[in-house]
């Protein structure tokens, strides 16, 4: 079984709300905004920086789409602006089992579920979205 271990690279593209909730779900996390030497860097710098440092990136946006990046990409669904959600997006990522299996690879995930690429494509829908809101 593959080590659910994940060392991320949250790029400039997550807000601090979105950083401060993925930091309290994974200690081993950096954060480019909080980094001087990663601070206002381009793309290919902090592609460059993640596979030194063996890092999974954390993106909102597709600039990486076209860089390697060995350890992987997760992009989160930027078309949703609510930060709070989306932080709860993640968390269910990351408690859904899947998080090994985007080792190495590009995971998407949005409103609908968790979508891993490059290799044996992996689709995971919510059985019940990470944002429903309770009754009223």
């Amino acid at each position: 079984m593959r080590s659910t271990k994940l060392r991320l690279l949250l790029d400039e593209s997550i807000t601090n709300p979105i950083a401060e909730g993925i930091l309290k779900l994974s200690r081993s996390a950096s954060y480019v905004r909080a980094n001087a030497l990663l601070k206002g860097k381009d793309d290919p710098a902090i592609a460059e920086e993640a596979n030194r440092e063996r890092r999974i990136i954390v993106a909102l946006d597709s600039d990486y789409e076209d860089l390697e990046v060995k350890e992987g990409v997760i992009k989160l669904n930027a078309d949703r602006v609510d930060e709070a959600c989306l932080v709860k997006i993640f968390r269910a990522f990351w408690l859904s089992g899947h998080r090994a299996e985007s080792k190495s690879r590009r995971t998407y995930l949005t409103n609908e579920g968790i979508r891993i690429t490059n290799g044996r494509e992996v689709r995971y829908a919510w059985k019940k979205h990470p944002c429903a809101r309770a009754s009223r």
